[in-house]
């Protein structure tokens, strides 16, 4: 039986998604696959694959679950090719990054060879590189900002409210788009979105 935890926010590709790895795993490595219920510490240590889908920028943030894996191998499921980085030096450096409209063949041939790899993981290492690494970490006042933009309060109103001037709003959310390399508005909303969520799971 092998064990596979999926995290994604698109609830049919993620159907589609456990229906083809049921079918590979049988097909080409005669094994059934029991998948996790829950992404929880509890269910990342025994997860043996780990699918992730990352919305824009979300992949330069903190996962703080996978400092509990163990042996296993973690994909992450991209939108599009831009959103794929070079390297990450976070819980999550050792990432494979699979486009979402990867076709079939590609995404089976991509995860036969992953699985074939002698792979070893420190959680440990990965942990560590991640609490020290503050390069992707939100100051106060972007913290401020970014919550007023994602209750879609104007800029005017913000600066007000923070007694600060327009260009200092525009300027701390320009850093922040280039931070997480968000592209427009819309990237900017889903990721402030996402980050929420992360928060709520945590406490």
């Amino acid at each position: 039986m092998l064990n596979v935890l999926i995290r994604d926010h698109d609830t049919l590709y993620m159907s589609s998604l456990k229906l083809f790895l049921s079918e590979l795993f049988l097909s080409h490595y005669q094994r059934d696959v029991h998948f996790l219920p829950m992404f929880d510490v509890e269910n990342v240590s025994k997860a043996e694959v780990i699918i992730i889908g990352f919305g824009p920028g979300e992949f330069y943030t903190c996962t703080p679950e996978l400092k509990f894996r163990k042996k296993s191998i973690i994909i992450g499921i991209v939108d599009h090719e831009k959103e794929t980085p070079g390297v990450i030096k976070t819980c999550t450096h050792d990432i494979v990054f699979i486009r979402r409209d990867l076709s079939l063949k590609d995404l089976q041939r991509k995860i036969i060879s992953l699985l074939n790899q002698s792979y070893k993981y420190s959680g440990v290492d990965a942990c560590r590189s991640c609490c020290v690494n503050k390069c992707n970490v939100l100051s106060l006042q972007q913290m401020r900002i970014m919550s007023r933009l994602s209750r879609g309060q104007a800029i005017s109103d913000i600066a007000r409210e923070l007694s600060i001037s327009n260009k200092t709003v525009y300027s701390q959310k320009h850093l922040v788009m280039n931070k997480y390399q968000l592209s427009s508005n819309f990237e900017l909303l889903m990721f402030l979105e996402n980050l929420q969520g992360k928060k709520r799971m945590d406490n």
